[in-house]
């Protein structure tokens, strides 16, 4: 019963964050009407998706470690990681699958990983297990230690 209350919630927050999300780019804060700039290749890569869509993508294939990086964008220290992790990204492309996830926008993947302090990176080796889990900001090289650890596993 509790796991299809849980894929009720999933898919109900899908259709109401798609719901939202077509009309919040359509006006600016003084009426007018704007027109969002088409997303950069790492923006789509760090983009956050629904809930179902993630969920359904995690873990990835086995072979392939990867790292749930947990954020929100009114988090100061999110920001801050976010410049951080977009390198990351495009140093370990095709080497590890790197998603970024918002936590307002996916409430059950945040409970599922237990997350209450943010930023989070959660790795997970290539057999889908969950290795290592780090809370907090941290510098360019602290992460690229602890990738280059998930990639010797």
């Amino acid at each position: 019963m509790k796991n299809l209350i849980n894929s009720l919630l999933i898919l109900v927050c899908a259709a109401f964050i798609g719901a939202c999300s077509n009309n919040s780019n359509s006006r600016s804060t003084d009426g007018e009407s704007v027109t969002a700039a088409a997303p950069t290749d790492s923006e789509r890569a760090l983009a956050p998706d629904s809930a179902a869509l993630v969920a359904s993508r995690i873990p990835a294939k086995k072979g392939m470690p990867q790292v749930l990086e947990f954020s929100a964008t009114w988090c100061g220290p999110c920001q801050a990681m976010k410049p951080v992790f977009e390198e990351a990204v495009k140093k370990y492309d095709g080497k590890i699958k790197m998603q970024s996830i918002d936590v307002d926008e996916n409430p059950a993947l945040t409970e599922k990983y237990n997350i209450h302090s943010i930023p989070a990176f959660i790795l997970i080796d290539a057999y889908g297990k969950v290795v290592e889990r780090h809370e907090g900001l941290m510098q360019a090289d602290e992460l690229d230690s602890m990738l280059n650890s998930l990639l010797n596993r």
